[in-house]
């Protein structure tokens, strides 16, 4: 298991203490201690405790995630959106 510390999280970050979620978008400021640190492939799907799986999110969308991969909440939010009766496309850049 790799030990870090914060100053580990923040040099990940270029010591900017302003980060976006990968999940939402949202802006988070890691001073104001209302983040959480998010295993990107889910050690329950055999991600690592590495500096190169962690992604600083919103708590909430840490709770929504839960053991998914990125492309599996995806396609749950997709059903969700459609069921709802939103249109949905991918417009990837």
């Amino acid at each position: 298991m790799e030990v870090f510390g914060y100053k580990d999280v923040l040099n990940k970050y270029n010591n900017s203490t302003i980060v976006t979620d990968y999940i939402t978008g949202d802006i988070i400021d890691i001073t104001k201690d209302d983040f959480a640190l998010d295993h990107i492939k889910p050690k329950s799907r055999g991600g690592e405790n590495t500096l190169d799986n962690l992604a600083i999110v919103t708590p909430e969308a840490n709770k929504v995630k839960s053991d998914l991969t990125i492309d599996e909440l995806l396609e749950i939010c997709k059903k969700i959106l459609i069921y709802h009766g939103y249109k949905v496309e991918n417009k990837t850049i």
